[in-house]
């Protein structure tokens, strides 16, 4: 029986034999979100499975919603024929109607090999928590999430590996494996859903609503804020990678960790930070018998680990306790290790002009999706006013448009882009496809 299994059928057991006030917490904890379960629900659902009775049990077995559909049921109990059918229909019913869709990202516009496990995405395509989209060299993919007015926006550029470790309202945590990616988030202020975190094998950065970069092509880490701020610090894979529960009963662990965390930077607009391998791995070693230790199997191979036995978690502690066996061992080894990474990673001003180019590398939309964005303001707004189209031109193509003076005395008013030798304009009224030598002059405002 599969982990998965095994739990439903614990919860099973513990609705019929204690229905207790907290089992709904624990249907989170398996990404089912649902409301509470009325206490009368309850009270007639454990009057069932004490009952002989098989009548009741079908009178309310029998009771079908009638806009429920079999996709919209979400939980299953494996074990219900052990515990009465009647028991396991009103449980997925009541689940059914009270299902709240798991957060989830929208795949808006792709180009090139985009996948998830190997199989080609389509616009459109819904990623979940635990799912990895990858692309391929050369190629583009622009992923979207809203949720009562708070958005984000993430572009990943080619050769890159993205995966969700996260994916709720409260947070969104992205794990960059490889590549560039643009990210947009916009919030509540007075909110707390969708701060957004973008982890890499040295770094994380953090956000509540702001637009930054993150590049990890190679070895280093380099973030690059374009509004707001955002929070960044290193992060050591070979700690922060293992499992929760070894946090949980090892405070010498969580101390540890906890000196990552504190010592973030904030980096505001118009200014970047690096995390450097070469300087991680100088700290690394300046940091002692720790690194040491967590390379030991007991520890090492628990890490990235989704679920751990209570076996494997005692000996990785047993390792622990063996490698620093006093108070004062420990407290030597937090020291060290605050030594190498208690301080904040550094933050440099970067100039206005530079900034714009890195960010135009990433946000500049491919020929298909700058044509689509087109289409789309033109059928919101068929008539626009320069102001107007100035806005959304810089909204939807990246960046505003130009006065080009043809030479036969015409004037275009339009968003320039490079296009087989030639400027392809977009305007308020359509797209114009000029010649270099027709141009006499171009206004840049």
């Amino acid at each position: 029986m599969s982990d998965q299994s095994m739990k439903r059928e614990e919860l099973a057991r513990k609705l019929l034999e204690d229905p207790t006030q907290d089992w709904p917490e624990d249907l989170q904890a398996l990404n089912v979100p649902v409301r509470p379960m009325p206490a009368a629900l309850r009270q007639k659902l454990v009057g069932l499975a004490n009952s002989d009775d098989g009548a009741g049990a079908e009178s309310v077995s029998s009771k079908t919603p009638p806009k429920a559909s079999a996709n919209k049921i979400v939980f299953r109990i494996a074990t219900a024929a052990a515990f009465g059918g009647a028991v396991a229909a009103a449980f997925a019913f009541y689940l059914t109607i009270f299902r709240v869709e798991a957060p989830h990202a929208t795949l808006v516009f792709a180009e090139g090999r985009v996948t998830r496990e190997e199989q080609p995405l389509q616009v459109g395509d819904k990623l979940r928590e635990g799912d990895a989209i990858v692309a391929g060299e050369q190629a583009l993919a622009v992923l979207a999430a809203k949720d009562a007015g708070r958005e984000f926006l993430l572009r990943l550029r080619g050769d890159a590996t993205l995966s969700f470790e996260t994916l709720q309202s409260s947070l969104v945590q992205a794990r960059l494996k490889r590549g560039r990616i643009y990210a947009k988030a916009s919030a509540d202020a007075s909110a707390d859903r969708w701060p957004l975190r973008i982890v890499t094998p040295l770094a994380v950065a953090s956000v509540r609503g702001t637009e930054f970069t993150v590049e990890s092509p190679g070895a280093d880490t380099v973030l690059a804020t374009q509004e707001g701020s955002v929070e960044f610090r290193r992060r050591w894979a070979a700690l922060e990678d293992l499992p929760p529960q070894l946090f949980e009963q090892s405070e010498f662990l969580s101390d540890a960790r906890r000196i990552f965390i504190d010592a973030s930077a904030t980096v505001p607009a118009d200014s970047q930070s690096t995390v450097s391998a070469q300087d991680f791995a100088r700290r690394v070693g300046d940091a002692g018998e720790i690194a040491k230790v967590l390379s030991a199997s007991s520890i090492a191979d628990l890490r990235g680990r989704s679920s751990t036995t209570g076996e494997e978690i005692k000996a990785a502690l047993a390792e622990l306790e063996q490698s620093f066996p006093t108070h004062e061992d420990r407290t030597e080894s937090l020291g060290l290790l605050k030594a190498a990474f208690g301080d904040s990673p550094a933050v440099q001003p970067v100039a206005f002009e530079d900034m714009q180019e890195r960010r135009f590398a990433l946000i500049e939309p491919a020929d298909k999706e700058r044509e689509a964005r087109y289409l789309e303001i033109r059928a919101a707004q068929p008539e626009m006013d320069a102001e107007t189209f100035r806005r959304e031109a810089l909204r939807a193509l990246g960046k505003p448009p130009q006065t080009v003076i043809l030479k036969n005395g015409e004037t275009i008013f339009g968003v320039i882009f490079g296009e087989n030798a030639n400027y392809r304009i977009y305007t308020a009224d359509g797209i114009r496809v000029v010649a270099p030598a027709e141009v006499e002059e171009i206004l840049f405002n």
